[in-house]
């Protein structure tokens, strides 16, 4: 009996340890009592909601075409790209004949190709009452190419006004114009005021006062860019020879745009005596006014996009200016 209770006894003190052993190891008391193993669980990060970036869009997509628009691979040769009215229709004068269909109205005024003032929005009514259609007149050159002008208190201390200043240099120091400070006795005059959306100008000299429209963002290259508007000059792309070194990809080019790539008379041949000009500020880039963000609107000869200047006067825009606006020309 004895031994049996012993025995008893033993087996009751092993539990109790063993009781014990898992009860330090389950629950520690203190820095140096460690548990077996630890399971660590890692936080799963929160999913962030996914940011879609809007598709980058150009004013040129309003419309759309129902055949296929070509990329930038196309290869296509001119005749196959020739739009059968690429001139446009002017008047006896010289002047350009636009149609209502083809212009917009920004800052209260009438704008066709893209950047140029056909009229003031006041007049459009008397316009249209009159039945005549809208024209963009021949251009007049100033007066030994001397142009008063002023900038309005609103762009004054502005980006566009240092743009104006750094244009105004250029083209003093490269070309016979000079941009003077306007007194009250001259009558014919530009004013640098603040736009909207786009950089806008007259083309030539139309008497009295006249506006250059400078945008948010409109920086020296564009400012030139306007002055030769101003100075009365056209786009490059409408040159009546571009055919020989552009391809105009037409099914790439919203039809409410077709006008700013035809082709136009020029009233001053000697214009045409320097050539084409691939660097010229006047030249529109390859994608100017593609319905497709990414195609082309315009390619060289070869079917390639070309570099385009956007910063300054080319050497050509130079003899351009001077051959116009010789020393003492009236």
């Amino acid at each position: 009996m004895k031994r049996v209770a012993l025995l008893s006894a033993t087996l009751l003190l092993v539990l109790i340890g063993v009781r014990y052993y898992q009860k330090i190891n389950t629950h520690p008391t203190g820095p140096d009592v460690k548990p077996e193993f630890q399971v660590v669980v890692t936080p799963v990060p929160e999913k962030k909601p996914e940011v879609v970036k809007p598709q980058t869009q150009k004013t040129a997509t309003k419309k759309s075409i129902t055949s296929p628009p070509l990329g930038r691979d196309a290869s296509l040769t001119a005749q196959s790209l020739q739009d059968p009215d690429a001139f446009i229709p002017m008047t006896e004068d010289g002047g350009i004949l636009i149609g209502q269909a083809t212009v917009f109205v920004e800052d209260e005024v009438i704008v066709s190709h893209g950047d140029l003032i056909v009229a003031d929005l006041k007049d459009l009514k008397k316009i249209q009452e009159s039945g005549e259609p809208l024209i963009l007149p021949a251009p007049k050159f100033w007066p030994n190419g001397k142009v008063p002008f002023q900038i309005a208190p609103e762009l004054q201390g502005t980006d566009e006004e240092r743009a104006v200043k750094m244009a105004i240099e250029e083209y003093s120091q490269k070309t016979p114009i000079r941009f003077v400070a306007r007194v009250p006795e001259d009558k014919n005059y530009v004013i640098f005021s603040q736009g909207t959306e786009n950089c806008l100008s007259n083309l030539g000299m139309i008497g009295g006062a006249q506006k250059i429209l400078l945008a948010v963002g409109c920086d020296k290259g564009k400012v030139i860019h306007e002055m030769m508007h101003t100075l009365g000059f056209l786009h490059e792309q409408n040159r009546e020879d571009r055919d020989k070194h552009l391809m105009v990809l037409w099914q790439n080019i919203d039809e409410e745009f077709h006008l700013q790539f035809k082709k136009i008379k020029s009233s001053n041949q000697k214009i045409l005596q320097t050539g084409f000009d691939f660097t010229s500020i006047m030249l529109y880039p390859p994608e100017a006014f593609s319905i497709t963000p990414g195609d082309y609107a315009m390619v060289n000869a070869e079917g390639s996009p070309y570099p385009v200047n956007r910063h300054s006067l080319s050497t050509k825009d130079i003899e351009r200016i001077k051959i116009i606006y010789a020393p003492k020309n009236e």
